[in-house]
C-alpha cells in the first residue's frame, strides 16, 4: 500500500511538472529533471525570482545584413522594462486566487520559480522599420526551488516564440508581444497550482 501510495505521489509530481511545462510554453519543452517524490500541494506561494537575463546570448537572425553586438545587444533600460513585465504579469495572474500570493521571502510552503533567458533572436534590431511575424525567439530554462530547504524541485526548457501576428516592428508592438506571452506563463502556472491543490 506504501508502494502505491509512492508511485501515485511521483506520478502526480511529474504530471504537474509536464502540465506545468505549459505554462512557459507555446510548444512543448523538455522536461530535464523532477525530484523523485515531490508533492506540489504543499504549494501555495511563489517566490519570482528576477527574470535572469545576465547569460543570454543575443542572436540576430539570418537574414540580417549588420549583426554587430553594438546594433542587437540589450541595454540595462531593456533588461529592467522586461524584468518589471515578468514580475507584474505573473504577480496578477497567480494572485487572481486568493489561495496563492507572489511573495518576497522563503519558507515552507513557498515555490521559488527561476527563469533564464539563454539566447534571444530579434527579428528586428532597434529602430528597424520592417514587419516581421512576431517579435523573436527566445531560449528558456525554468528551475522550481523548494522555498525552505533549497532543494531543486524541477528544471524544464524549450523555446518561445514572442508574439505571432505579422506586425510593424516597434517598441510598442515588442512590448504587447512580451507582456502578451508573460501574461500566458502567468495563467497557467495558476493553473496547474490550482490543479494540484485537488
Amino acid at each position: 500500500m506504501l508502494h502505491f501510495h509512492r508511485t501515485m505521489k511521483i506520478l502526480g509530481a511529474i504530471s504537474l511538472i509536464l502540465a506545468a511545462q505549459l505554462s512557459f510554453a507555446q510548444k512543448p519543452m523538455d522536461i530535464q529533471y523532477v525530484r523523485p517524490g515531490v508533492d506540489f500541494s504543499a504549494y501555495t506561494q511563489v517566490v519570482l525570482h528576477p527574470l535572469d537575463l545576465s547569460k543570454a546570448k543575443v542572436v540576430p537572425p539570418a537574414w540580417a545584413e549588420d549583426k554587430s553586438p553594438k546594433v542587437w545587444n540589450l541595454e540595462g533600460r531593456d533588461i529592467a522594462a522586461v524584468q518589471a513585465l515578468y514580475h507584474d504579469a505573473i504577480k496578477a495572474e497567480v494572485e487572481k486566487d486568493a489561495r496563492f500570493k507572489v511573495v518576497p521571502f522563503t519558507g515552507p510552503g513557498i515555490l521559488e520559480v527561476e527563469v533564464k533567458i539563454t539566447s534571444l533572436t530579434p527579428f528586428a534590431a532597434k529602430d528597424e522599420k520592417v514587419m516581421t511575424r512576431g517579435s523573436g525567439e527566445i531560449a528558456v530554462q525554468v528551475e522550481m526551488i523548494d522555498g525552505a530547504t533549497g532543494d531543486l524541485l524541477a528544471i524544464i526548457a524549450g523555446d518561445q516564440q514572442v508574439g505571432e501576428k505579422f506586425q510593424q516592428a516597434s517598441i510598442d508592438t515588442d512590448r504587447a508581444n512580451i507582456a502578451a506571452l508573460f501574461k500566458v506563463w502567468g495563467e497557467r502556472l495558476l493553473a496547474q497550482l490550482q490543479a494540484s491543490q485537488k
